[in-house]
Formats: structure tokens, sequence, C-alpha cells
């Protein structure tokens, strides 16, 4: 539709690399600043949670259970369990077997790159320099250049990149969770209120009610059938635990199934 118009098409990708624009930026700095209460978490706060997410399994009770057992991590391993479809915990269950590959340490590689003491400016340059390019940009760059379009992204210009490093965090994150503070409020009475205050919106499709209903079916066929690509490596008992829970509405386990999904499309595309 764009290319109709115009040859040359500007992007907002970067924007939330450098302004802080991700809830788990928000997530991060809640986490590092809960860090001082580490005994009474580990005390009180994650037996408990851990105790309520096995008895009763939904999507908030496991992110509680989840955010309370990390809060003791590494700061770069815990962002990277807040971000991953997949925790370590996870893989171990999911894997037949295995493999000797910690994945959180080939991310949290990124984090240590900016030499800097602020582990909130090294979170969200790990972002920049693996999430940004491998992902954002490299998926934008395919659908552009299918229609020969080009697309721009003034956010990653080098100058402007080199200034926004330079403004403190707590201007990006005002408080604890206003994300993008000093960008909106530099655009304020530009931009209209309605436009800048409406909540962040990203570009996902609803694939919770797809494998709640829909496409259930489909994917108990891809991921369940004993012609499964990723039968292989996977168990499939607890797939199936997994597609059933989220069927019933217990845990929105969509993330982890469309990974999957998609991970079995691609076996059976190019090595069938």
């Amino acid at each position: 539709m764009t290319r109709k118009a115009v040859t040359v098409a500007l992007n907002g990708d970067g924007g939330d690399e450098n302004f802080a624009g991700y809830e788990r930026y928000s997530i991060q700095k809640i986490a590092l600043f809960c860090e001082r209460f580490g005994i009474l978490n580990n005390i009180l706060i994650k037996p408990i949670s851990q105790v309520i997410y096995r008895i009763l399994p939904t999507t908030f009770t496991e992110r509680v259970a989840r955010f309370s057992r990390m809060l003791i991590w590494d700061y770069r391993n815990r962002f990277i369990g807040f971000s991953a479809f997949f925790t370590e915990e996870n893989k171990a269950q999911l894997y037949k077997n295995k493999p000797n590959l910690d994945t959180y340490q080939y991310m949290s590689r990124f984090f240590d790159q900016p030499k800097s003491t602020d582990r909130l400016d090294n979170t969200m340059y790990g972002d920049f320099a693996s999430y940004l390019p491998e992902c954002l940009l490299a998926k934008v760059d395919i659908a552009t250049m299918s229609v020969a379009l080009e697309g721009r992204s003034p956010f990653l210009d080098h100058e402007f990149l080199e200034m926004t490093a330079q403004i403190p965090n707590n201007l990006k994150i005002k408080g604890l969770n206003n994300l993008k503070y000093i960008l909106k409020e530099s655009l304020r009475g530009i931009i209209p209120g309605k436009v800048m205050d409406r909540p962040k919106r990203g570009f996902s499709v609803p694939i919770q009610k797809w494998f709640e209903t829909d496409l259930n079916e489909y994917i108990k066929k891809q991921l369940l059938s004993k012609k499964s690509k990723i039968a292989k490596i996977f168990d499939q008992v607890y797939i199936r635990k997994m597609i059933e829970d989220h069927a019933l509405g217990k845990v929105n386990y969509g993330h982890k199934l469309w990974a999957l999904l998609t991970l079995e499309l691609w076996f059976k595309e190019y090595f069938s």
C-alpha cells in the first residue's frame, strides 16, 4: 500500500530502544529497586508465589512466580528471563536431551559491551545490539525490499543516538512505568494528546485466541503428530500439556506455542 504512493518511507525503529519504550524495561527498573528487599522475597514472597502458581496456574500467577524467582538472579539473566518465551527451566522440561548450551550466556554478553555502571543502560543496550538488528530491522528490510520500498529509520541516525545515549534513565522512564517520558514530553503540543497518551500497541496478532479456538486442532495436528519434526527434539507430553492448559484458559502459552509451530513448519519447509 505504501509503495503505491512513495519509494522511500520513514519508520520508528529504534525509538523504544533509545527511549525505554518497552514494558520489560519498567519491569527491570522495578526489579532493580526490589533487589534491596531480597531477604523478604526469599523468605516470604518467593515460596508463597511458587505454591500459588502450582495450585492455581494462570498467566498472572506465573508472572509473579517468575518475577520473585528471578529477583536474585544477575540482572542480565533476569532481563533475558523476563523476555524469553522459554526460560532455562522450561527448556529443561521441553527438550528430550537438552543441549549443553546456555542461551542466557550467549545473550548476556551484549550487556557488557557499553562498559557502563548503569545496569538499566546496559539492559537497553542489550536489546539495541541483539533484538533490534536481528529481529526488527531484518523484518522491516525483508518486507520493504520485497516491494522495492526503501525504509529509513530516523531514530537510528548516529548523531541522534550519541545524543540520546547521554540522556539519564530517569528522563526516559519517569518513576517506575512512565515510559518514553522525555520523548513524549518533547512532542507534547505537536502530536495530539489522545495519540501521545494512548496505551502502547504493537503489531501482534491474536494468537492466544487462535490457539484456544480456530487453530487448536491445527496446532495439535502439527505438534503432536508422530510425523512431527520437532518430536525428535522435544517432549510431546510437555507440549500436549501446554496446548491443553492454553485451550482451557489456565495459562496463556500463545507465544510458546507459536514459537514451536513456527519451528515445526520451518523444518517441514526446508528439511522434508
